[in-house]
């Protein structure tokens, strides 16, 4: 079945990356016939550091929001959106972006670009796109690429077994289908946690290759079951926090990854950072991380 998103919210900034993501956000908006909601938070504690000037601060930072918003708005209309919703909030962009916005609106799908503007900046990259990932309930998108495309050329999928990979996949599977784009299915064999088994590595190296293979025929046959042919199924070592997004996305040349919003180590998760959110630092390409369904 193919992936219908009917609310997709953008957070934007006025940056020249809030810019790209909202123009792939109108492009998608368009392909899926969605709702496009356009959030804008000011971050009060930016301007409460500057106490003397606060009072003239605030006002002006929401104002200059609401023409932010008001000049999204047109711009999506113009390109052809019927239906646009604008937000101004105030507080913290980490929460209001990935709960308070995306909960009221029922956003199945969040568009944020990579970095953002002033004092802004920190928020996207160092904490609202990976508070988004950590805390959405829906897709998160990440716009990186150099320019915004219609359709991407080459898909890499990060592919570790898990119902949040399976899921990922299937999306992957779906955008590969609409913009007739090549499918790279990855599996990273995590070798820096293996070799801590300084007895019989090699066994023990033989045993997670065939668990590799194991998962990968597993997409094979949805791949099958969905008619998709242009797809290649890979096996790597290393850590797949960094494999992923930078050696195996750069040989391959890949426009758009797509991974799950956890993995299997929940336990690493917590106290290192998912694989999920590695990608989200690291890529230099869009990003897409997959929530499955409830």
């Amino acid at each position: 079945m193919k992936t219908i998103y009917k609310n997709i919210l953008i957070a934007v900034d006025g940056s020249e990356d809030s810019e790209k993501a909202l123009e792939k956000g109108i492009n998608l908006t368009l392909e899926h016939g969605s709702t496009l909601i356009i959030g804008h938070v000011v971050d009060y504690k930016n301007y409460s550091r500057a106490a003397v000037f606060s009072y003239d601060l605030i006002p002006a930072a929401e104002e200059a929001g609401q023409k932010i918003l008001d000049e999204s708005k047109k711009k999506a209309q113009k390109a052809g959106v019927l239906d646009v919703i604008t937000s101004l909030q105030s507080g913290n962009p980490q929460k209001l972006v990935s709960q308070l916005l995306a909960e009221n609106y029922k956003a199945d799908l969040i568009i944020t670009g990579a970095s953002g503007a002033g004092t802004f900046d920190k928020y996207v990259m160092g904490s609202v796109s990976l508070g988004t990932v950590r805390h959405a309930q829906c897709d998160v998108l990440i716009v990186r690429n150099e320019k915004v495309l219609d359709g991407y050329q080459t898909i890499l999928a990060a592919a570790d077994g898990s119902d949040e990979s399976i899921a990922a996949f299937e999306k992957a599977v779906d955008i590969a289908a609409g913009s007739n784009s090549s499918l790279i299915v990855a599996h990273v064999l995590h070798t820096p946690a293996i070799s801590s088994f300084d007895m019989h590595t090699e066994e023990i190296l033989a045993m997670f290759e065939k668990n590799g293979e194991n998962i990968l025929e597993q997409y094979k046959k949805t791949a099958e079951q969905r008619h998709v042919e242009n797809i290649k199924y890979i096996i790597e070592r290393g850590s797949p926090k960094t494999v992923l997004p930078i050696s195996i996305a750069k040989a391959y040349k890949a426009d758009l990854i797509v991974a799950g919003a956890s993995g299997l180590n929940r336990v690493e998760r917590r106290f290192l950072g998912s694989v999920a959110e590695s990608i989200v630092r690291r890529a230099a390409c869009d990003v897409l991380i997959v929530h499955p369904p409830d």
